[in-house]
């Protein structure tokens, strides 16, 4: 993946490691995914193991919101 440009695992480390007071505490990102005709957007939180996506919404379904 490093090879590939899609995982930037300096950034990745800052993600995944906490301070002892904080310990198992997740923390919340956004990411947003553009493909050709879809916007996805997810709400993430970083394991060592792998990312835990907690919702994913489509900007399609979106538009009922406002």
């Amino acid at each position: 993946r490093r090879r590939e440009g899609k995982t930037d695992y300096f950034a990745r480390v800052k993600l995944v490691v906490q301070d002892i007071n904080k310990y198992n505490s997740p923390i919340y990102r956004m990411i947003v995914r553009f493909s050709n005709n879809v916007i996805i957007t997810q709400i993430a939180y970083a394991r060592i193991e792998v990312d835990v996506i907690v919702c994913a919404e489509y900007a399609h379904e979106l538009t009922q919101y406002g």
